[in-house]
């Protein structure tokens, strides 16, 4: 019994540690994969943003419209991620803007799309901001998983 309790708190320990160890790049891509998590959710019953594929035999990503190098502080922004087919027109076709404009235009309306477009802010994100989203999007992964199990 005492054994058991001991290795809890030694996990929990070296889980603790493990947090406290991450850098910020690594606190970002763990917010991305909740942000990536919670659209592919969000979208699961849409087709490709792009190409309009609903083959359920193919994997899907979280598409960013503007990409995360070119526009950093749009990286979880819920306007700007939609499903997308992973190896086509995510991969190879560079997320496939050219069909991925008109299909956004249609799905959040051309305020939105050029809201997007005009946005240049410059954004420093911290640890702290990433632990706000992963919070947050475990919530609304949560709920969204309440809806789909009714």
């Amino acid at each position: 019994m005492a054994r058991t309790i001991r290795a809890r708190k030694e996990r929990k320990d070296h889980r603790e540690a493990k947090q406290k160890a991450k850098t910020l790049t690594e606190w970002l891509d763990d917010a991305q994969a909740w942000v990536n998590r919670y659209i592919r959710l969000r979208d699961a019953n849409e087709p490709c943003i792009s190409c309009g594929t609903t083959n359920q035999n193919i994997q899907y990503a979280a598409g960013h419209y503007r990409t995360r190098k070119a526009a950093s502080h749009l990286r979880f922004n819920h306007d700007n991620l939609h499903k997308q087919c992973n190896n086509y027109c995510n991969q190879q076709l560079s997320g496939n803007i050219v069909n991925y404009r008109p299909a956004l235009i249609r799905k959040i309306g051309i305020e939105r799309v050029e809201a997007i477009e005009n946005d240049n802010i410059i954004k420093r994100w911290t640890i702290e901001d990433a632990k706000e989203i992963i919070a947050e999007h475990k919530r609304l992964i949560k709920e969204l998983q309440k809806v789909v199990d009714e």
